[in-house]
């Protein structure tokens, strides 16, 4: 049986271009570092794009690590902005509660992998944050990465 594909775009894994944007989070769960030196948050979302597409998009934020206190201190720091965004209180933060939540995110180029998203930093949504765009009923399907974007690589 031969299928003709010749009409379907095959989907894109380049990344999202740098800014703000509107991103609602599926799914958040602490997880052990590859070597074991730490914890980190896995955050699942999906970022609204302007033209009215979704992107999946996960951010690795490292907020314990036995071996670089600067590692830790900077993830703390992403966490912590997380954290004011969702309006979660800062002394009984459960990443498990991010699910369903909308915030606004900055997301920007990695250095060390132009290929690769990085969330800079999270935001509450504010009344001036862009809004998603209505999705048309003629818009080509979406072209989601199956691949994750890793933004910090923990292990």
């Amino acid at each position: 049986m031969k299928i003709d594909l010749s009409g379907v775009q095959a989907p894109t894994y380049n990344p999202i271009p740098a800014g703000d944007y509107v991103v609602d989070i599926v799914h958040a769960e602490v997880r052990d570092t590859q070597n074991g030196a730490g914890k980190y948050v896995n955050v699942e979302m999906q970022v609204q794009m302007p033209d009215g597409n979704t992107r999946t998009l996960y951010d690795v934020i490292v907020f314990e690590h036995n071996t670089s206190a600067i590692a830790q201190e900077i993830g703390s720091r992403r966490l912590r902005s997380l954290s004011d965004s969702v309006g979660q209180d800062a002394a009984d933060f459960d990443p498990a509660e991010l699910a369903g939540k909308r915030v606004q995110a900055k997301i920007g180029i990695q250095k060390k992998d132009a290929d690769r998203n990085e969330v800079k930093v999270y935001k509450p949504l504010s009344d001036d944050a862009p809004a998603p765009a209505p999705v048309r009923a003629d818009a080509p399907a979406p072209t989601n990465s199956a691949e994750p974007q890793l933004s910090n690589r923990p292990w």
